[in-house]
């Protein structure tokens, strides 16, 4: 949803951002295009009723597939406009079953259904309903906008000057089992680890389980010089990983051994190719870079290293592979701009000066 809200904000317009999970509201809880930051109550009718009432929002727009009944009946009462932006569909949701209905009256109620996919768009025509419309994915705007300015460390680039670096993000106690292989078995290889925790017990058995390994903190304290052993960086904050991918010769994304991989979206965006666990399916991104050959998911570390080896051999099949996801990403930006030029037809937001 950032895209669309930094261009809504630009735009003069008042913000207030939802979330249900702590993980997503203390991530953004100080977001500087917000005016607020809050939790969205639990999904009742008394909730619905007094939150809408109290906020009186003149549009209301969900993101991918957040579904909050209550919320979409009582801005529908109202008489709110109400968007999906990015939205996913899939055959097996309740809203292609044969008892359906109530669900699919739901999405009746939309003033528009921006989707990512001619699949989405298939299935909801096949429901009879036509206030949808593909726009493509606003992650894609997002990560072009983050990789034009993205934030450097010389501090990084004295460490791992000279040396082929793999960026692993968002990992995972089972993707790092691999790293372990990796990093014992390319002894030139420098290894930048950001943890999709960073909680202090996690980051110091990452300490103990990589050898020859420093913290971000421990670099801002004693800086680059004289750390030529230092195999490992281990990333202690949050924040910074989608601006790290820029040091990388190769790339991991976590999370494919668990419940799904990590954006993948903000390693591609600087040209590199990617590797992952194989539970990546539900994300049509990774399914599209692997189907291109420039992103490989792996189920252990002996595939991991044989395809690394060649790649960091072969400089130009690397650098070929990385490129064409770059192009990819560039490709498919400009769903941001959809939406808003939606809402401008609408008479919902004023136009760009």
């Amino acid at each position: 949803g950032r895209p669309v809200i930094e261009e809504l904000k630009s735009r003069g317009e008042k913000i207030l951002v939802t979330f249900f999970s702590p993980s997503g509201y203390e991530n953004l809880k100080e977001y500087r295009y917000a005016d607020v930051v809050e939790y969205l109550p639990l999904d009742t009718v008394r909730n619905a009723r007094k939150f809408i009432s109290t906020v009186r929002p003149k549009a209301m727009i969900f993101i991918k597939y957040e579904f909050w009944f209550n919320f979409i009946r009582e801005g529908h009462r109202k008489g709110i406009p109400l968007f999906l932006v990015s939205g996913i569909f899939r055959r097996g949701q309740h809203f292609f079953k044969s008892y359906g209905n109530w669900f699919r009256r739901h999405l009746s109620w939309y003033e528009q259904l921006f989707v990512q996919n001619e699949e989405s768009l298939d299935l909801l025509k096949g429901i009879g309903l036509k206030n949808a419309s593909i726009s493509g994915d606003s992650r894609f705007d997002r990560v072009i906008k983050i990789a034009s300015k993205p934030v450097g460390r010389n501090d990084i680039e004295a460490l791992t000057a000279g040396k082929k670096v793999l960026v692993a993000g968002s990992t995972w106690s089972e993707d790092e089992n691999i790293l372990l292989d990796i990093v014992k078995n390319f002894g030139e290889l420098f290894l930048i680890i950001a943890a999709h925790h960073v909680d202090p017990s996690r980051i110091a058995n990452l300490k103990k389980r990589f050898r020859n390994s420093i913290t971000l903190s421990d670099l801002d304290q004693n800086g680059s010089s004289e750390l030529a052993d230092v195999q490992v960086l281990i990333i202690d904050r949050i924040g910074l990983l989608s601006s790290l991918y820029q040091y990388a010769d190769l790339v991991y994304i976590g999370g494919g051994f668990g419940k799904g991989i990590h954006n993948s979206l903000e390693a591609a965006v600087y040209g590199k190719v990617l590797f992952f666990g194989t539970n990546y399916k539900k994300f049509s991104e990774a399914v599209k870079m692997v189907s291109m050959g420039t992103a490989f998911p792996v189920k252990k570390s002996d595939e991991a290293i044989d395809k690394m080896s060649f790649l960091l051999e072969n400089e130009k099949e690397r650098s070929d592979l990385g490129a064409k996801n770059e192009k990819f990403v560039r490709e498919n930006a400009g769903a941001t701009q959809r939406v808003i030029q939606k809402l401008e037809e609408l008479h919902l937001v004023n136009k760009a000066r």
